[in-house]
């Protein structure tokens, strides 16, 4: 995130979209959010729009990606498209 703050301000264009999307081993999603803030208020202060983040854990390879959390990664990336 250092490379969009300057001494001017934030590099961003107005409206960009911003966005975690956390991915871990560890299967309990309960403790990702508290990553998501952490992200969520770098993008804040490089004056960023905010959407919903997305978790997906129990994964330590590309194996492991199952159907269901492909979909939800591609709606994810068309949000942010948008």
């Amino acid at each position: 995130m250092y490379g969009f703050l300057g001494p001017a301000g934030s590099k961003l264009k107005k409206g960009k979209k911003a966005a975690a999307l956390i991915t871990q081993g560890f299967t309990d999603e309960t403790h990702y959010p508290i990553a998501a803030e952490h992200l969520t208020k770098a993008f804040v202060s490089c004056g960023a729009d905010i959407l919903a983040p997305e978790f997906f854990g129990g994964l330590h390879n590309a194996d492991e990606v199952t159907e269901a959390q492909l979909a939800r990664a591609r709606a994810f990336g068309e949000r942010l498209a948008e």
